[in-house]
């Protein structure tokens, strides 16, 4: 079955469904495929020179998501590939985000994206760079993913990089071997760092900010006999399997230390608005800071 016959078939739940959180270039996408190697899309009339037979064909649509009219385009990028082959070893090095972030690049994919792409190969190229490493310039092609085989949003990076890097001053090639291309721990805290230093402040924000949830909304909760009203039946189910319930204490609350002596300090005023000065009551050393 043809994506478009789905699309076909499925096209009106699937709006009903999800209409809400598809992104112009996705609904692009699908009216794309589904007018692929149609009249809507544009005809073409093709003639045999041999025996004069004319037919017509209709256009591609031309949507590089579109899995009916890429093969071409598939075919040109493998051949450019293979002339840049090196007889050598290659290594796959893959980055990706936590999960907190992915629903947040879904909806910011072209800032997002372009952030994950620089801050992975700057952070590759500049370990790589390290006299301690390989001492030279990498080479690497860069597939972006936005899927896990589930189909879930799950955006990474894979590097396919050649086992070894170019000293360009000494015209040298420094062959590297054993399992991996850079030690894991150094290359995922700079990736890291690059990450956010690579997102303006305001868009880091902003992906942050996406996760507040509405006022009083608990993002935790328990359900069945882990209920709160539910404290008899969770007493019985303990009974049961034997259970052995450590003695519940009220945890000690945070204390603050006197900085001079290290006692504890106790708390003798509060000022819940703006207008309650309570400076003239702090000791001189804090008057003065």
């Amino acid at each position: 079955m043809r994506i478009k016959n789905i699309i076909e078939e499925y096209r009106v739940p699937f709006e009903r469904k999800y209409s809400h959180v598809l992104l112009p270039g996705q609904l692009k996408a699908l009216y794309s495929m589904i007018k692929c190697r149609t009249p809507e899309c544009g005809e073409m009339l093709l003639e045999c020179p041999e025996c004069g037979r004319r037919e017509l064909h209709p256009h591609s649509c031309g949507n590089r998501s579109c899995p009916q009219c890429q093969n071409h385009e598939s075919t040109k990028w493998i051949t450019r590939q293979k002339s840049k082959l090196l007889p050598v070893k290659y290594f796959l090095v893959t980055f990706t985000v936590p999960f907190e972030l992915r629903w947040s690049a879904y909806c910011n994919q072209r800032i997002f994206f372009e952030a994950l792409f620089t801050a992975s190969s700057e952070a590759m190229k500049e370990l790589a760079a390290n006299p301690r490493h390989l001492n030279g310039d990498v080479g690497m092609t860069a597939v972006l993913h936005t899927n896990n085989r589930r189909l879930d949003i799950h955006p990474h990076i894979h590097f396919i990089v050649p086992a070894g890097a170019i000293n360009r001053k000494k015209k040298q090639w420094k062959k590297k071997n054993g399992k991996f291309l850079l030690p894991r721990q150094p290359l995922a805290k700079l990736f890291k760092g690059k990450l956010l230093a690579t997102l303006k402040g305001e868009d880091f924000l902003m992906l942050i900010l996406q996760h507040v949830l509405p006022k009083g909304f608990r993002r935790i909760r328990d359900y069945g006999f882990l209920h709160g009203n539910a404290k008899k039946t969770l007493k019985l189910i303990q009974l049961i399997l034997y259970t052995e319930v450590p003695f519940e204490t009220e945890p000690e609350k945070p204390v603050f230390k006197c900085p001079c002596c290290g006692h504890k300090m106790l708390i003798i005023a509060c000022a819940m608005s703006r207008n309650i000065d309570l400076k003239g009551r702090a000791s001189p050393s804090e008057k003065a800071a």
